[in-house]
Parts: structure tokens; C-alpha cells; sequence
């Protein structure tokens, strides 16, 4: 994953994570409610989810779960 993302994008400057181990469904997706795949998150300082977006429509989360 790391170079394919450094040789399509080398001035990438946010993180990007990949679940290999199949944990977000239950720490991520469905402590934010959400459906649909792929599913985007912006986890604020203290590491909780400050808003989620899905590319299906998907209404936008704007508030922290209980995680």
C-alpha cells in the first residue's frame, strides 16, 4: 500500500489506513453507524470520530459516538 500510494501520489499529506485485519467493521463502522463501503473518517486530537462520510450518499455524521 505505502508505494503505490508514494508513486501515485508523492505530495500526499494526510494519513490513509488499510484494515488487513478486519477490525474496523466493529471499532469503526458500526460505532458510527455507518453503511455503506468505502466510508471516510476525520478522528479529531483525542481520537475520537469528529465526522464520517460515505461515498454511497450516505448522510454525513457530525457528531462523536460513544466509542
Amino acid at each position: 500500500m505505502d508505494a503505490w500510494l508514494t508513486e501515485r501520489f508523492p505530495n500526499l499529506n494526510y494519513r490513509i489506513a488499510f484494515d488487513y485485519a478486519g477490525e474496523m467493521n466493529g471499532l469503526w463502522m458500526k460505532a458510527s453507524s455507518s453503511l455503506g463501503i468505502p466510508t471516510s473518517f476525520v478522528v479529531d486530537r483525542d481520537g475520537h470520530i469528529a465526522f464520517s462520510s460515505t461515498a454511497a450518499g450516505e448522510a454525513p455524521m457530525k457528531r462523536k459516538p460513544p466509542i
